[in-house]
């Protein structure tokens, strides 16, 4: 049974146990702005609520209206388009679902909450979202949409001077990136320091923006989709935890120092089509063997400087150009004690070009799908991707039939290897 009281303005009632004042006369909307001293452990927000015989709908929790409250569990309408500033500030809630309707994530609007996953429902329109809005603590966040950034004063935040609410003071953890979101402003999360790992769908999203996700010491994990096409520069510089990578076949376009200085990458996949290795793109990371696809014509100074290098697999029939510091820098320009592997007939054509020629061990092979060499007479292997999830059980001759990305062989005499599949 509805329960309702007159508070002490005309633009303010209570129905049950919320409080509502009048956002628009004219429009017969209301926020959320108190409640009553006992509220349940799942509070229900309504999207309507009926106050002498009129209808109205509810689009706001207001500011600070559910702040210091007990209650574990929300659920929001469809018909919310804003939480307020400070509005589940310090509340008990461990997990909360933002209805595609919602457009404002306000100051402090779920700061020192005790969430442990936010989701953001798909959307075709930006969520804007204000100044440490988010929690501190660990957290999974499920962005279904653009996010917009905006600081203090209202203002769109510009990402060279402002923090966004995901650097420095977001306790976000794991992120999944929905398959509506297109874009995000540069920056959106460098520096996030408890970062791990990001799974980004398949979707509408094309470019991983420059210094999106720089510098963040604890990221060790990324899933690409085949939808992407560019991964811009910096992207991932300095991501010192990150142990791997596979850059999906639909990448065309790497920008400078995409993995500069991740020195935890141990393996990297590229694509097939890439045409160019830009300058710095692995600088200082721990690459023991690399693939270069078929299609390279160039590679930038500094690409692999730094890569404890042992294994070179180089695919292109014409030798690409090349800096003579792209594997090493001037403190040691003449190391190339790594084995480069070359296609049958193309031996010379390497022995002969520029810096190519500075390799004293030059082998031909027709094996360029794994890393450390995978035969077909090896018998039953078991197959696990990056993640440790077992992909394959049966015989090594099969292995060809993987989706392209990087995996880990485990043979029946217990021996492993890492692969390549294109």
């Amino acid at each position: 049974m509805l329960c309702s009281t007159v508070l002490s303005s005309a633009q303010q009632f209570s129905v049950d146990v919320l409080n509502y004042t009048v956002l628009s006369a004219d429009d017969l909307t209301v926020s959320v702005s108190g409640h009553a001293e006992n509220l349940p452990d799942e509070l229900v927000i309504p999207s309507t609520v009926t106050y002498e015989g009129t209808e109205y709908t509810v689009t706001e929790l207001g500011r600070t209206s559910l702040m210091n409250t007990s209650i574990t569990g929300i659920v929001l309408p469809s018909t919310l388009t804003k939480l307020g500033y400070g509005c589940l500030r310090n509340s008990k809630i461990t997990s909360i679902t933002l209805p595609s309707s919602v457009s404002t994530i306000d100051s402090y609007a779920m700061s020192l909450c005790i969430l442990t996953s936010i989701i953001i429902e798909d959307g075709d329109q930006p969520i804007s979202i204000y100044p440490y809005s988010l929690p501190f603590d660990d957290y999974y966040l499920y962005l279904g949409r653009n996010p917009l950034y905006y600081n203090s004063d209202g203002e769109l935040a510009d990402p060279y001077w402002d923090e966004t609410p995901f650097s420095m003071s977001s306790g976000l953890k794991d992120l999944e990136i929905g398959p509506e979101v297109t874009e995000f402003p540069a920056e959106s999360f460098l520096n996030s320091p408890y970062l791990e790992s990001v799974v980004i769908q398949p979707g509408k999203l094309k470019s991983i923006s420059s210094r999106l996700f720089s510098q963040n010491k604890k990221f060790k994990e990324v899933v690409l989709p085949e939808t992407l096409t560019e991964i811009e520069s910096s992207a991932f510089n300095g991501c010192i935890a990150l142990t791997g990578i596979t850059i999906p076949n639909s990448v065309t376009t790497l920008g400078a120092s995409a993995f500069n200085g991740c020195t935890s990458l141990k393996y990297a996949s590229l694509p097939s089509d890439i045409e160019t290795i830009p300058t710095q793109l692995f600088y200082k990371c721990n690459l023991s063997s690399i693939v270069i696809p078929g299609d390279v014509s160039s590679i930038g100074y500094n690409a692999f400087v730094g890569c404890p290098l042992a294994e070179i697999r180089c695919q292109p029939i014409v030798p690409p150009s090349v800096d003579v510091y792209t594997f090493n820098d001037y403190s040691n320009p003449y190391d190339y004690s790594g084995t480069l592997y070359v296609r049958e007939g193309c031996e010379e054509a390497y022995r002969t070009a520029k810096v190519w020629k500075n390799f004293a061990d030059i082998q031909t092979t027709d094996i360029f799908t794994s890393v450390d060499g995978i035969r077909a007479d090896d018998g039953p292997v078991r197959v696990y991707n990056l993640n440790g999830a077992c992909v394959m059980e049966g015989e090594a001759s099969t292995i060809g039939s993987l989706s392209a990305g990087i995996y880990i062989v485990e043979r029946s005499t217990g021996e492993t290897s890492k692969i390549i599949i294109r």
